[in-house]
């Protein structure tokens, strides 16, 4: 594929702790993309972000910059829903400007890796409530459903769930990107301790051994779960019926050929 016939915006966007940091390391190991991390979930909660060369204060700032960029070079970049962004909600260009695929985990194991990443995340911060608006909406304002990528089924068939998502996005391929080098990107400096070590740590998509929460939070785990089950539950079934491994849709379906 040329660079002038690949998209030119890609977005991934994700509940936390659905292996979505994992992706990014995959695709910044392409090398064909720019890759931006997590533009609009730092800015609204740090109040300001590097887009490239760009210094950006709002999410209004943050879509202006990922667009410019784009039209040097295809960019790639990935978000996490523990905010919503009205800024994105409500701007059917952006919206319309890039090729979406949303993330889902079983709610049980998001919830328990985020609580032990930071134990006062709020219920909203898991995310799946705002995953759905965001699926909603863009379905609602361009007409194209979002394809549905499930990160337990990134870990347990990588090749063939890549290779899905690649088909679908429209990009070569690779599969010498599933395989990296162990250390952290520069991105994720501003992280706290933990959110990243895993990825930083890996050499690919691997599973890793669950470590029980504290007794302490189990209950508030518990009601995390309880509440966003129904909104992961709709995810599910809007990627199984898409069809294809890791939930991501048949190409000819979502092209609407037999």
């Amino acid at each position: 594929m040329t660079s002038s016939s690949v998209p030119r915006l890609l977005a991934l966007w994700s509940v936390p702790r659905a292996r979505s940091t994992a992706f990014l390391r995959m695709m910044t190991e392409r090398r064909d993309y720019t890759v931006v991390h997590e533009p609009f979930s730092r800015v609204t909660d740090f109040g300001e972000v590097s887009v490239g060369e760009t210094r950006c204060h709002s999410p209004g700032e943050v879509k202006t910059a990922l667009l410019e960029l784009a039209q040097d070079r295809p960019l790639f970049f990935k978000d996490t829903m523990d905010f919503r962004y009205p800024a994105v909600l409500t701007d059917e260009v952006f919206l319309r400007a890039a090729t979406h695929t949303l993330m889902i985990r079983n709610p049980r194991d998001v919830v328990a890796s985020h609580l032990r990443v930071d134990p006062r995340a709020g219920l909203a911060a898991v995310g799946f409530e705002h995953l759905v608006e965001l699926h909603e909406t863009i379905t609602g304002l361009t007409g194209t459903r979002p394809n549905i990528l499930d990160g337990d089924q990134l870990v347990a068939r990588p090749v063939e769930t890549v290779r899905c998502y690649c088909d679908h996005v429209g990009i070569a391929f690779d599969p010498e990107a599933l395989r990296w080098s162990a250390g952290p990107l520069d991105e994720w400096q501003h992280a706290s301790q933990g959110w990243h070590d895993e990825v930083a740590s890996s050499t690919g998509f691997t599973a890793t051994a669950a470590v029980p929460l504290p007794a302490s939070l189990q209950a508030i785990a518990d009601a995390y779960v309880g509440y966003h089950q129904p909104f992961y539950e709709r995810l599910r079934a809007e990627g199984r019926s898409q069809g294809a491994p890791g939930g991501l849709s048949d190409p000819r379906t979502a092209a609407g050929k037999p």
